[in-house]
């Protein structure tokens, strides 16, 4: 409750717990390579990487000006083995179940050990699996086929409003599941204002602003305070019957339900794309 009164994002603090050796080197070097493709001729484009994790929020310096990793860039960047170190409640889950014959087709963790386990390469990871849930009707402008549909832009906008207002002091963590009839996005914590107010245009009280400022700069979240909106609005676009929140206490948490059935009670999706960075 007090971090939630705070008006500082509580992921702007400097987490002196952490040093900059805890960051993971290939999961800032994949951010810097979309920041620059998505911000051509940026000045931060030609700074080293710790004046760049500085300017972006990632890093900051204590007391006695030694540099240390704020919460927002431990998490964003960071490894899963020293973000537990930190936040012990720490956790990320992908999990596919549409199948009756077996618990799960697929499933990663983060602590796994066999990559990063960090917010920014699972927001890669689980978007690229969840968009084969998808469905892609055939589209062409000129010669090229268009894969992209509103359902694409509302499932990137849902997991980054999941990471960005998770509550990494409680326990379960972010669970990502790809049901035959919906994909589900959980993550601990509950909306700072209410549901009502939350899905309006405009209103936005993320409970992590400097990671959604860091995913904005690479434009893959909204800081206009549109996001949640965005979300419903591009998934009945495409088709699907409307989302759903559903909050839960005791502890807090935030479930987004995303049909993969349409109006009319249809299950619709075909396979998308192969995985490629978004």
């Amino acid at each position: 409750m007090l971090r939630d009164a705070d008006i500082t994002s509580d992921d702007s603090r400097v987490a002196v717990e952490a040093e900059m050796g805890y960051l993971d080197p290939e999961t800032i070097r994949n951010y810097r390579n979309r920041f620059e493709f998505r911000n051509k001729g940026h000045i931060w484009n030609n700074a080293s990487d710790e004046e760049f994790l500085t300017f972006l929020g990632a890093a900051g310096k204590d007391d006695k000006g030694v540099l240390h990793p704020t919460y927002a860039g431990l998490l964003m960047f960071g490894r899963d083995c020293w973000i537990t170190h930190v936040l012990p409640k720490y956790f990320l889950d992908y999990r596919q179940e549409t199948s009756t014959d077996i618990r799960w087709e697929d499933r990663f963790t983060s602590f796994s050990g066999d990559w990063s386990g960090n917010i920014y390469d699972f927001y890669v990871r689980v978007y690229n699996k969840l968009k084969a849930a998808l469905k892609v009707p055939f589209k062409l402008e000129g010669i090229e086929r268009v894969d992209e549909t509103p359902a694409h832009e509302a499932l990137r906008e849902a997991i980054v409003n999941c990471v960005t207002n998770a509550n990494f002091h409680v326990s379960r963590g972010i669970v990502c599941v790809w049901r035959e009839e919906s994909l589900t996005i959980a993550n601990p914590g509950v909306f700072r204002i209410p549901i009502e107010k939350a899905i309006q245009p405009g209103e936005s009280n993320p409970r992590n602003a400097a990671m959604l400022k860091m995913f904005a700069m690479i434009d893959a979240g909204e800081r206009a305070g549109s996001g949640i909106s965005k979300i419903f609005y591009g998934w009945e676009e495409a088709g699907y019957a409307a989302p759903t929140y559903t909050e839960e206490f005791d502890p807090d948490r935030t479930t987004l339900t995303l049909p993969l059935v349409t109006v009319n009670n249809c299950l619709l999706y075909t396979s998308d794309a192969a995985d490629d960075l978004i």
